[in-house]
């Protein structure tokens, strides 16, 4: 037909895809449907998802289609067969000539079943390959196809959606409805049993008198739960009928052919009401497959707890054999024990019969819930397809628009100014439609996809309350625990993709309160047109009223539509917003809970050389790739903003200079510059701890500028994040080795020379040490590879533990500068914690590194840290504890001085009386006060 068509014998074609080749033989009416290249496949056979997948297998195609051309490069290297008609490809697919047809799925599945191929061909993939179908009219009739189009406009949506579900079938599996499990409810039954005995035993005791009553009510509850027993047997459903059944029509046929169906010129607000439909029937599944799931868990909870409830029963059953009554006159007591007796086994039965029925339970909850996820899966489906469409109608609403104006504008003559002003505003106002129809285009996936990773979180939330609500432990949950954190979206994704929403967000409100300030005054503009021409006049005063007034309509036109773009779009960005915040929301509180069980669980086994690859680990670490990126971004940002860096970096290099100068200056600080005052030893603190925070501060500095150029979870971010997360650490160390600083702090707050000294020493070589385990332990952390952590990072803690043990074993030795004395120690006790701490320190360290080769790297981690930062706090407490002892020394030394000259002045006035002309001053001896004193 489409030789012909070209040929020109024939005039028309109904149905014709439109490429660009064809345009140039064709004119195309607009087009009335846009299915997508399927690939079709034989039914029962393994499905082909791509192209990819099928490989060097013969592919069956329709000579001359328009699917050679959308192949595009694929083409050559695919083995193509060409066939004259569509079915005769179908014949050689079921005959097994091909392995897959290339077809839209409306008339591929159309023609299986005309050909009596229903059944035996099944819709593999979608190629993602969408083209539009026209009428294809013969190029010099333009006349016949603005009368096609025209009868096209005619068409409502109502009548259109009526038209394609009589050609276009689509099976719609209707909602299985949720069967609610039926509690055991315990009637009223006869209580004849025992009434006689009651009634004589009137006269007997009080205590005798209840115990009847009592095994009344027990024996009319087992009688009901009798009763219960029978209903129930009778009513019992078999096994068979809860199996469930295979779908006749796979879910992604169902879902192509209901995409075919949509109207093709439903408006941007029908499309948003059929969207809000789906939406609900989406919420509608969720709520049922919420139910299922819970219902499932309460049925396996059960059918973990009722065997512990038959033993239960049977062991009452069992203590009650004995008080059975034997004889014809039983005992209030005995006739209570065979009550019991008889309920208990009552019991038994019911909950044998309840385990015999758990598993057909089971399974049918098991369908329900299955049911429900294809559901969910079909729904979402439907959604994104709709929001697709919106989407990209919302586009082509905006486009043609523009085009509209563009028309209107070249079709004025002799415009007066400001007609053509309003002409170029309506042109701006077009503009800025479309450019908010693209906003709004890109807000879309974003929605998606934001609302797909929070409902991944969500159901990892769910799935991991589950498993910490079994109670299990060991390796493998602990494995399991930890993957499921690595698997965590990165801490910072959400937050900084929710604060660029909101600055979007603020900008469109901005928007949208210029684009109503402008409504407004349109809406003033509006009114009768005024012809107060002359009557000289040739009329063009009239013609630019017209023009005017016209422009004027469009611009009022296009700010409403504006506006409604603009409120679809703030819809769409605070929906994703929400989603953000659930997802970030779900995130803590699942991380949260994992590191709470974490906290006592092995992640790892025990490390092992078999399981063991460093130089694996340290190949992927060192990945030339990686770093290049990083480098790459870095210089970028510098060509784009050199004289910010450029001054940062200088400020950067002023304070290292200064930094040399604190140095000296903390080396050469002379109290005797200064007597008696605090300002010496707070200026060497000062000094100290400005220097100790200069590389840490550094790190923090160039971590947050990664983290800022990086992609949050990729590498650039991991990499800022642990220069980030080393800075405390570094913090601690730097703090110590400044504070230790031979000449500053230790001269002036009486510290032995030799023990500063080694403490100066040790805190070097524990940052050698520590700084570089700690960056590859935080990035393997942050960038959660499995790899990394085993491989490098967990053996390289186990080894930093026992280097940081073996040094504080060796620098708290005795005959050490850090350790006591045993001439400087004041008494006992002193020495007694010497050595403790010279085997307690390395021994708690040696215990952590034995903690993480066993598996337990959280706690042993936590506990790591904690120790450090204890540290971190004992040295301020000292720093603290010296400053206020050299206070209150500089105090006593005052008095001491003062007392001393009140002392020599009353000498002085003792030999003035007394008449002593001496020039030899009165003798006083002059305190000397130190902390020793």
């Amino acid at each position: 037909a489409l030789q012909a068509f070209r040929a020109g014998q024939i005039d028309l074609l109904t149905s014709l895809f439109v490429s660009d080749e064809r345009e140039q033989f064709a004119l195309f009416s607009e087009p009335y449907l846009r299915p997508g290249a399927s690939l079709l496949t034989r039914a029962g056979e393994a499905p082909i998802r791509n192209l990819a997948e099928l490989g060097s297998r013969p592919l069956g195609i329709v000579a001359g289609s328009v699917w050679f051309e959308m192949l595009g490069e694929d083409a050559a290297r695919l083995n193509l067969r060409n066939y004259p008609r569509l079915s005769d490809a179908l014949r050689a697919l079921v005959d097994g000539e091909v392995d897959a047809v290339i077809s839209d799925p409306v008339t591929g599945l159309e023609q299986s079943r005309r050909r009596g191929l229903d059944g035996r061909v099944q819709v593999s993939a979608d190629l993602d390959m969408e083209v539009p179908i026209a009428f294809g009219i013969r190029p010099d009739w333009p006349m016949l196809q603005r009368i096609i189009n025209s009868g096209f406009d005619q068409i409502g949506v109502v009548e259109e959606a009526r038209l394609r579900g009589r050609w276009i079938a689509t099976a719609d599996d209707a909602a299985p409805a949720t069967t609610e499990l039926v509690p055991v409810h315990i009637p009223d039954s006869e209580r004849a049993r025992m009434e006689a005995v009651l009634a004589a035993l009137e006269e007997a005791d009080e205590a005798g008198r209840q115990l009847l009553q009592e095994a009344l009510a027990i024996d009319a509850q087992a009688d009901a739960l009798l009763t219960d027993l029978q209903q129930r047997s009778e009513a019992a459903e078999p096994a068979a009928s809860v199996a469930p059944t295979a779908p006749q029509e796979s879910d992604l046929q169902r879902f192509l052919l209901w995409r075919a169906s949509l109207p093709e010129r439903a408006s941007v607000d029908e499309l948003q009401r059929m969207l809000r439909g789906e939406e609900a029937a989406l919420q509608t599944v969720e709520a049922r497959r919420d139910q299922a799931a819970l219902q499932l868990r309460d049925l396996r909870q059960r059918q973990i707890d009722a065997p512990s409830e038959i033993e239960r029963a049977q062991e009452v059953a069992t203590g009650s054999d004995e008080l059975v009554p034997s004889s014809a006159n039983p005992t209030p007591a005995q006739w209570l024990a065979k009550a019991r007796r008889r309920l208990a086994l009552t019991r038994v039965a019911a909950l044998q019969q309840e385990i015999g029925r758990l598993p057909t339970a089971i399974i049918r909850v098991e369908h329900e819930l299955e049911q429900a996820r294809r559901d969910l899966s079909r729904y979402r489906q439907r959604v994104q397809a709709l929001q697709e469409l919106q989407r990209d109608r919302v586009v082509r609403e905006a486009e043609a628009r523009v085009a509209e104006v563009e028309r209107a504008t070249a079709a004025l003559q002799n415009p007066a100014p400001d007609v053509l002003s309003r002409a170029e505003q309506s042109l701006e106002l077009a503009q800025r439609t479309v450019a908010l129809a693209e906003r709004y285009a890109d807000a879309v996936p974003a929605l998606l996809e934001e609302s797909q990773k929070a409902e991944r979180v969500a159901r990892s939330l769910d799935l991991t309350r589950q498993r910490l609500a079994l109670q299990a432990g060991g390796a493998e949950l602990g494995r399991v625990l930890a993957a499921e954190r690595r698997s965590l979206d990165p801490p910072r994704e959400a937050a900084v993709l929710r604060q660029a929403i909101d600055e979007e967000l603020a900008q469109l409100r901005l928007e949208q309160i210029e684009l109503g300030a402008a409504q407004a005054e349109l809406v003033d503009e509006d009114g009768p047109l005024r012809l107060d021409a002359d009557e000289d006049d040739d009329g063009g005063a009239m013609s630019s009223q017209w023009q005017r007034q016209e422009m004027v309509a469009r611009q009022r036109q296009l700010t409403t539509e504006a506006l409604e773009l603009s409120s679809l779009l703030q819809g769409t960005l605070e929906a994703t917003r929400r989603e953000l915040v659930r997802r970030e929301r779900d995130s803590l509180e699942l991380r949260d809970r994992i590191d709470e069980r974490l906290l006592w669980l092995p992640t790892q086994s025990v490390l092992v050389l078999e399981g063991w690859h460093p130089w694996q680990a340290l190949l992927d670490l060192a990945k030339a790739s990686r770093w290049a990126y990083s480098a790459r971004l870095i210089a970028r940002d510098v060509e784009s903003r050199p004289w910010t860096l450029a001054t940062v970096v200088a400020g950067v290099l002023l304070v290292w200079w200064l930094r040399r100068g604190w140095r000296q200056r903390l080396q050469h600080l002379d109290e005797d510059a200064r007597p008696r005052k605090m300002w010496p030893a707070l200026q060497a603190l000062l000094l100290a701890t400005l220097s100790a925070a200069f590389w840490p501060a550094l790190c923090v500095l160039l971590g947050r500028y990664l983290q800022g150029l990086g992609e949050p979870g990729k590498f650039t971010d991991s990499l800022g994040g642990s220069l980030v997360a080393i800075a405390p650490n570094f913090l601690l160390l730097a703090s110590i080795r400044w504070y230790a600083l031979p000449g500053g702090l230790p001269r002036l707050l009486g510290w032995e020379g030799p023990r500063a000294l080694a403490l100066h020493r040790l805190a070097t070589q524990l940052l050698w040490i520590v700084l570089p385990v700690s960056l590859i332990n935080h990035l393997q952390l942050l960038r959660g590879s499995q790899l990394g952590i085993d491989g490098l990072a967990r053996p390289l803690l186990i080894l930093m533990t026992l280097a940081i043990a073996w040094l504080l074993w060796r620098a708290t030795a005795p005959g050490e500068a850090l350790a006591w004395q045993h001439q400087l120690a004041r008494n006992t006790a002193g020495e007694q914690l010497r050595r403790k701490a010279h085997v307690i320190l390395p021994g708690a360290l040696v215990l952590l590194a034995l903690l993480q080769l066993a598996g337990y790297g959280l706690v042993s981690f936590m506990v790591l840290q904690a120790l450090a930062y204890s540290l971190y706090l004992l040295l301020w407490l000292m720093l603290v504890h010296r400053l206020v002892l050299r206070w209150l020394l500089l105090q006593e030394q005052r008095l001491a001085e003062q007392r001393y000259r009140e002392q020599l002045e009353a000498r002085q006035a003792e030999a003035a009386e007394e008449g002593d002309s001496s020039d030899a001053p009165p003798r006083a001896e002059r305190p000397e006060v130190t902390l020793a004193s």
